[in-house]
This record gives C-alpha cells, sequence and structure tokens, in this order.
C-alpha cells in the first residue's frame, strides 16, 4: 500500500504532536502531583523499580524505556520502536534468592 506524500506529512505531524502533547504533560507531573496532595500511580514506582533493576543488574526493558521517558525526556515514539525490535528471550530467565527464604 502506498501512502502518498500528504498523508505521510500528516501521519508525522499528528505523532509528533501527540509526542509533544505528552512530554508536556510529564513535565507537569511534579505541578500535578503538587496541586492535588498525591502522587500520580505508577510514577513513583516507574523510578523505584528501574533503580532496583539497575541495582541487581536486572534487565526490564519496558521499565527502562518509561523511566527514560518520564524522567530523561526520551521521545515516546524512538522508546516504542526501541522495545519493538528486541529480540525475543525466555521471560523466567532471573531467579532472585531472597536470604532467609527457601
Amino acid at each position: 500500500m502506498k501512502i502518498h506524500t500528504d498523508e505521510k506529512e500528516n501521519y508525522k505531524k499528528d505523532i509528533e504532536l501527540k509526542d509533544k502533547f505528552i512530554k508536556e504533560s510529564l513535565e507537569k507531573i511534579a505541578d500535578i502531583e503538587a496541586n492535588m496532595g498525591m502522587v500520580i500511580e505508577g510514577v513513583s514506582t516507574t523510578k523505584v523499580a528501574y533503580e532496583l533493576a539497575q541495582m541487581l543488574k536486572i534487565d526490564m526493558p519496558i521499565v527502562n524505556a518509561i523511566y527514560h521517558v518520564i524522567y530523561e525526556g526520551a521521545e515516546i515514539k524512538d522508546s516504542i520502536i526501541q522495545l519493538m525490535r528486541r529480540e525475543g528471550r525466555p521471560e523466567n530467565e532471573y531467579i532472585i534468592e531472597i536470604k532467609g527464604k527457601n
């Protein structure tokens, strides 16, 4: 299927506008949380999950992508493309032993 140049440009502009809106929204998270008097679910959890994965040297690509979008301004579209291009792997490759538990 061939997409005309105008359609490609419109699609590209639409994606850019959505990315801009989401990025601007994420920049306002701290302000929104301050005004609401409560946290936005998932934002602080993303940071903790990312830091824990780094500490334990566990690869968590979705958490990494979300963290980079929220805290480092990564482009959402690029993050999704990188995730989709990853090579598949088994989901159960990590087993964490907790001291005192069998």
